[in-house]
């Protein structure tokens, strides 16, 4: 190649790249402080989405969903939620980034065309949220891990059929259920999904001068809302209830969870009640408004109230039990080094304790100091299947008074324990029935077991027992009464 056609293909190569960056051009700031993804902005007069106010850029051809669109001609590939905006720009036009983040992760979702870009940015409130680029490839040079300005070029459009990219707002990084489409039945908004547009325009990103304090000239949404939901909790009172009230003035309460200690979160309405678990020590409630700022609240310890004994102090070994009044949860109480006082069946008792342990797989409140405020009957005991007597940690079962009605079906040779078969055929891994212990006391007696064979009916507080180091449910028994044969 001599100079001259070298110098001619040089300069062929500039003008290239410079019409290819004048076509492009730059990013485009929203009046939030956003970036919009594309050089496109969302502008457009077709709505009617019952997700978001306005129809992104399309021109009619394929791939122009809005969130929220439902596709009639094929309801169960799309679902009820189409979770994004499908804003058509061309085959390897630029995508620039809302605003400044971390690439969280980037993935195949299909074919080539099915990449997808996860990338964690921050509002202005301090909170994170997730933003979703599909069908989109990063540039060379970028990869997880890398941080990226606020409408950096980081990445291309990778769709070369109906040409567009998916742009989605999350407010938590869990895609499990995917980055485009949710099937039928499902609510994108209980799980974190947010529409674009509205959501950008009324937000602002950390560090930006602008506040979502209006839309853009072709779309005016309402003032951002950087408020957190009020949290309001009330109790226990003297049925051992909390109750609790979510408001939010801005945007509207989103979701809302609470969590009994640290254990698993339950989705709640904005308003309701609970009684307090025997063995709950505290009680946390956490609310997200629509525009992602979210409010947490603990309370407790919590006095547990209005337990009657089911199981005298002096009696076990290992503690005491008392259940509910009504019977709806029961719990073992275990004193700390210090003792505590003897208390009787029957007996009313409040009880603080300064924790809980498990052992044999359920657990029990340490501890404890027992404040005895009267006395009561005993609740009927609870009529039983076997089936039903399963072993969870979590469970509020243990301590109730039961009962029991079927066949001996096992006789321990020492004489600790038996089985009684309901009729149901159930076999813990070792015999059939329910293990029934007639061991434990104070005094290191033993209640004697009845005839295999027999029929019998027995009475006695719902716990567990370790056999060969697999837990099983029991029923301890707390005198020669408890047992009746017939």
């Amino acid at each position: 190649m001599n100079n001259r056609i070298f110098a001619l293909f040089l300069v062929l190569a500039i003008a290239t790249t410079i019409i290819a960056s004048a076509a492009f051009g730059a990013a485009i700031k929203m009046s939030s402080g956003f970036y919009y993804p594309t050089e496109r902005t969302w502008t457009g007069t077709n709505g009617g989405s019952a997700g978001d106010p306005r129809q992104p850029w399309n021109d009619g051809s394929p791939g122009g969903r809005i969130y929220g669109y439902l596709d009639s001609a094929a309801p169960s590939a799309l679902g009820k939620n189409h979770v994004g905006m499908d804003i058509r720009t061309p085959y390897s036009n630029p995508v620039y980034a809302i605003s400044a983040g971390t690439i969280q992760s980037y993935y195949n979702s299909g074919d080539s065309r099915y990449w997808c870009i996860i990338v964690k940015h921050r509002m202005a409130n301090g909170s994170y949220f997730y933003a979703v680029y599909g069908h989109c490839r990063m540039k060379s040079g970028y990869s997880t891990g890398k941080s990226i300005a606020a409408g950096e070029n980081f990445a291309y459009i990778n769709e070369s059929v109906n040409q567009h990219i998916h742009f989605g707002i999350k407010m938590n990084n869990n895609f499990s259920t995917g980055w485009g489409h949710l099937a039928l039945g499902k609510d994108a908004n209980s799980i974190g999904w947010r529409p674009p547009r509205t959501w950008l325009l009324a937000n602002a990103p950390y560090g930006s001068s602008g506040g979502g304090t209006g839309g853009d000239t072709d779309d005016p949404t309402s003032p951002a809302d950087t408020t957190a939901p009020a949290i309001s909790i009330a109790g226990p009172n003297s049925n051992n209830t909390i109750s609790w009230t979510i408001t939010d003035s801005g945007s509207g309460v989103a979701t809302v969870t609470t969590q009994w200690d640290s254990g698993s979160t339950t989705t709640v309405a904005a308003s309701g009640s609970v009684q307090v678990p025997s063995t709950a020590q505290k009680f946390t409630i956490r609310a997200t408004d629509k525009a992602g700022n979210t409010a947490t609240k603990t309370v407790g310890p919590f006095n547990v109230q209005g337990m009657i004994v089911t199981v005298a102090s002096n009696l076990f070994k290992d503690g005491f039990y008392a259940q509910q009044l009504d019977g709806s949860e029961g719990v073992r109480i275990q004193y700390g080094s210090g003792g505590g006082p003897d208390v009787a069946e029957g007996n009313l008792i409040v009880i603080n304790s300064s924790g809980t342990a498990t052992a044999n797989g359920e657990r029990y409140l340490t501890n404890a100091n027992i404040s005895v405020t009267g006395s009561a009957s005993l609740h009927e005991p609870i009529k039983v299947s076997v089936p039903d007597l399963k072993v969870s940690v979590e469970a509020v079962d243990v301590g109730l008074l039961v009962t029991v009605t079927g066949k001996v079906t096992y006789l321990k040779s020492d004489g600790t324990a038996f089985y009684v078969d309901d009729d149901t055929g159930v076999n813990d891994g070792f015999h059939t029935g329910i293990r029934v212990v007639c061991d434990g006391f104070t005094d290191g007696s033993l209640i004697a077991m009845p005839k295999l064979g027999s029929s019998v009916t027995v009475v006695g507080i719902y716990s567990r027992a370790t056999v060969q180091t697999k837990i099983v449910p029991t029923i301890r028994l707390r005198y020669k009464e408890d047992i009746t044969v017939w």
